[in-house]
């Protein structure tokens, strides 16, 4: 596997595990309030876009090199 094909698989498999870290029934709705209340999402939310619109990027710019080699 070429390394633009790395870096996009593992993109897809971060994701899905984080979705599912968050779709896990035994962790209770105040626990998840706890962590999503957290200062570090206060302290991240100004780059949440920006850095959303860099991994979008970054997988256009892989998946344009791979087409083209």
């Amino acid at each position: 596997m070429t390394l633009q094909w790395t870096a996009v698989a593992l993109f897809l498999y971060g994701e899905i595990a984080v979705n599912l870290i968050l779709c896990i029934p035994f962790i209770s709705a105040q626990r998840w309030r706890l962590v999503f209340s957290w200062r570090i999402w206060n302290w991240l939310s100004p780059y949440q876009n920006k850095g959303f619109f860099t991994m979008i990027m970054v997988l256009i710019v892989l998946f344009l090199v791979g087409e083209f080699i």
